[in-house]
């Protein structure tokens, strides 16, 4: 959750923006910012399907099709197992849904 919540004065803001994305990352891939995970349809992961959560987590691609950048590593997600990558999913669902603006 931590590379998925924005920073404030240098620290994630886990208690008001948990999972809401925008966390600048910067490297050879350029500058990106993390997406949102938390449940809001229009900005997160609340409309999404578990397969395509699940195809995110472990190969890298959007619900759109469209392939998620670095520093999101998804290679290293590629060997939990089912379980695992379902309790992760049923975790996110937990998450109250947060409209993030900078998408």
């Amino acid at each position: 959750m931590e590379c998925h919540t924005p920073m404030v004065k240098g620290h994630p803001d886990l208690k008001k923006r948990l999972g809401a994305g925008g966390r600048e990352f910067k490297g050879p891939w350029g500058e990106v910012k993390s997406a949102n995970i938390t449940q809001d349809k229009a900005t997160g992961i609340g409309g999404w399907t578990d397969a395509q959560i699940k195809r995110a987590i472990t190969k890298g691609v959007r619900h759109d099709g469209t392939k998620l950048r670095p520093p999101m590593c998804y290679r290293c997600y590629t060997t939990m197992t089912a379980a695992d990558i379902d309790a992760v999913i049923s975790y996110l669902r937990t998450v109250k849904p947060i409209r993030n603006e900078l998408r």
